[in-house]
This record gives C-alpha cells, structure tokens and sequence, in this order.
C-alpha cells in the first residue's frame, strides 16, 4: 500500500516511499533542525520534520495501522 505515497523524481518518474525511508528522513529532518546554522534553515527543516510525521500518519493508516506512539506532526500545534 505504499504506493499511495509516491516520491517523484526529477524525470517525472514515481517510485514508492516505504515506511523505513518515511522514518530516516524523518529522523535525519530532525537531525538537520537540531544543528541549522540559521534560523531559515531550522524552520525549514522542522517544516519537513512535520512532512515526514504527516505522511508517517498517513501510511500506517493507509495500512490500517494505530498511529500512537509514532511522530506526529505537530506544526498546526503552533
């Protein structure tokens, strides 16, 4: 069911985003806002930290999957 979450490449050319390639961006995101050098970096990298945790979301419940306990995107939190 991955599939419904397709990264598109600069061809034009879809492939599917598993759940472990949603999590190391997520994680590497989060990584990235941790050490951002300027303040335009780190709201650009927590923007993507809450992408990743949305789409999380999305494909475990996509799979019929609980989403608790798993990153949520906590942008509209603020």
């Amino acid at each position: 069911m991955s599939e419904l979450f397709p990264v598109r490449l600069a061809t034009g050319r879809a492939f599917p985003m598993n759940l472990n390639q949603l999590l190391h961006n997520h994680q590497l995101a989060q990584l990235n806002a941790q050490h951002a050098q300027s303040c335009n970096d780190r709201e650009t990298y927590f923007d993507l930290v809450g992408h990743y945790a949305k789409r999380i979301t999305e494909w475990r419940r996509a799979n019929a999957l609980s989403v608790a306990g798993w990153p949520q995107d906590e942008r509209s939190a603020l």
